[in-house]
């Protein structure tokens, strides 16, 4: 991969990807109509939200972790860069990861929205 955690320093770089990771959790809208989640919708379910992301973000800081030991021993034709694009060359390892990361934020979204309607409805039924 590109991201060598040896150039950088160790802590900096995973620090980074937390806050570049929480941003697009909860700022950054999915599609047009999704408003991002910071919008009102959260409103008495902050505990539970944080709950929720401090999972992912520790199974998250978890796989990059893996995910960079395991490459000195993929097979050559996953780490050799092959495909280029406007921002350099990038390795069949390199599209995997970042695939991976953004079903690894879908799913936390997905999650995080179930855990907001299951408890709405469990409101309106106490209400009611």
């Amino acid at each position: 991969m590109d991201l060598d955690l040896h150039h950088w320093s160790g802590w900096l770089f995973l620090v980074l990807i937390i806050a570049i990771y929480t941003f697009i959790v909860f700022f950054v809208p999915i599609n047009r109509k999704n408003a991002p989640y910071f919008s009102g919708k959260l409103q008495g379910y902050y505990s539970s939200i944080a709950m929720i992301h401090a999972r992912f973000l520790l199974f998250l800081l978890l796989f990059v972790l893996c995910a960079f030991s395991v490459e000195p021993f993929l097979p050559h034709w996953m780490t050799e860069e092959v495909i280029s694009g406007r921002r350099g060359k990038s390795s069949v390892a390199d599209i995997l990861f970042v695939v991976s990361l953004a079903a690894f934020l879908l799913v936390e979204r997905f999650v995080i929205s179930l855990k907001i309607e299951t408890k709405d409805s469990d409101l309106e039924n106490k209400l009611l």
